[in-house]
């Protein structure tokens, strides 16, 4: 959505429960919340979805529905899913879980003792002298 001074922003509606998940009961759920929140859907200028049929099919997908409530809504497919999909994949991978398991052990070895982190931290100190301080998060 494109706010005062043309900043773009994201936002969440809705979930929604659906019967079915055809391209037109997709559609239709998306036009009504749309409505509901008071957003101009004549007003869009694009769409974005995964390679689903009922959401990309140029004849009875998302897309289509959309595009003829608003033609200059225009239909991009959605990369992000894509990476997703492929980090989902690669962590499947047992060298992949190893890492990350290996992070997360190394992790809680350092948060788990106030010596240990202090012990970290000199050694930081001493090989990056450049370093600042970060909290450690857990995987």
């Amino acid at each position: 959505m494109l706010l005062d001074g043309n900043e773009i922003r994201e936002f969440f509606y809705d979930f929604m429960y659906l019967e079915s998940v055809t391209g037109e009961t997709i559609a239709s759920a998306i036009i009504e919340s749309l409505k509901h929140n008071h957003v101009d859907l004549t007003k869009a200028r694009g769409q974005s979805y995964d390679s689903a049929a009922c959401m990309s099919s140029d004849k009875v997908g998302v897309q289509t529905r959309i595009g003829q409530v608003s033609p200059r809504a225009l239909y991009v497919h959605c990369n992000s899913h894509v990476l997703t999909l492929s980090i989902a994949s690669a962590c499947k991978l047992p060298a992949i879980r190893n890492m990350i398991d290996t992070l997360n052990a190394v992790f809680l070895f350092f948060d788990k003792s106030l010596k240990r982190q202090r012990f970290l931290e000199r050694i930081v100190k001493n090989l990056a002298p450049d370093m600042h301080k970060t909290k450690l998060v857990g995987l």
